[in-house]
This record gives structure tokens, sequence and C-alpha cells, in this order.
């Protein structure tokens, strides 16, 4: 996906600091549903429970 955003903008158009902040959102949005899937999968399990 990074690697995708990186060839989709044209060259001389985002700053490389531009490209970092794009690359980041990228990486939050690929973890968010990782996260809600381990949690729920952890609910089902009963880890959490006292």
């Amino acid at each position: 996906v990074v690697g995708g955003v990186a060839l989709a903008v044209p060259y001389g158009v985002a700053a490389p600091g531009d490209l970092l902040g794009v690359s980041l959102v990228a990486i939050a949005a690929m973890t968010l549903p990782h996260v809600a899937v381990v949690a729920w999968l952890d609910g089902r399990q009963g880890i959490w429970r006292a």
C-alpha cells in the first residue's frame, strides 16, 4: 500500500515528509482491523476475564 502511494504521487509534487505522513496513516489504517479482530477473539476465548 505504501509503495503504491509512493508510485501514485507524481515526482516533485510532495515533500519527503509528506510521503512519510501518508505512509504512517496507511500503516495505522492497516493496523486497526487487526486490533479489532484480535480483541474480539480474545473476548470469545475469555482471556481478559478475572
